[in-house]
């Protein structure tokens, strides 16, 4: 059974991104978990975020930051 507090957070970052930030919604970030104590957010890794050596670019990762 999927978390809706979750699946509304992913929803409105991604729709605040949209908006705003664009670099965002190209990561495509999803909530995993979001409460008082932790806050983990999942890109995938997609051939937008791979580099030429297949690791993340490190803008993909400072947007992860950001998120959480």
């Amino acid at each position: 059974m999927p978390n809706w507090t979750n699946i509304k957070a992913t929803w409105s970052i991604r729709l605040f991104a949209l908006a705003k930030i664009p670099m965002i919604a190209l990561v495509r970030p999803t909530v995993v978990q979001a409460d008082s104590e932790v806050c983990i957010v999942r890109i995938p890794l997609s051939w937008v975020v791979k580099n030429h050596l297949r690791t993340m670019y490190f803008g993909a990762l400072c947007v992860g930051a950001d998120m959480a």
